[in-house]
């Protein structure tokens, strides 16, 4: 009787931890190479971005490139919060504080405070 009653324990434990491991080799990365699709300054299209390219690193590298120009950095996630520090900026214009919008395996879309010039949202796909 023990034997019969031990076995379907064994069975509830070994399917609740594969499930687990599945959760987890299903979740969504930012890493990889994104390709900018659309863009909205306040609402209003930007069109679709002249060969906008991010690519994310799994070492925490950055590199984001548009019209020719290519800028490399840094970045960190929290949560919904991305924050990308560039090497070779601007003063004032180092730090870039992204709001992740979406995030799946083919569209990543965020959006960012750009102060007096308003609200930007970029859509990237792979």
């Amino acid at each position: 009787m023990k034997k019969i009653f031990f076995i379907p324990i064994l069975f509830l434990i070994f399917s609740c931890s594969s499930n687990d491991d599945s959760e987890a080799q299903n979740e969504v990365t930012i890493l990889g190479s994104w390709i900018g699709v659309d863009s909205y300054l306040d609402g209003e299209s930007m069109g679709q971005p002249n060969n906008d390219r991010v690519e994310f690193f799994s070492d925490n590298r950055v590199e984001f490139t548009y019209d020719d120009i290519t800028e490399y950095g840094e970045f960190v996630i929290n949560d919904d919060i991305l924050t990308i520090t560039w090497e070779s900026a601007e003063t004032g214009l180092e730090t870039y504080i992204l709001e992740i919008n979406e995030l799946t395996e083919t569209t990543l879309e965020w959006e960012t405070d750009l102060g007096s010039e308003g609200i930007l949202i970029g859509t990237f796909r792979r």
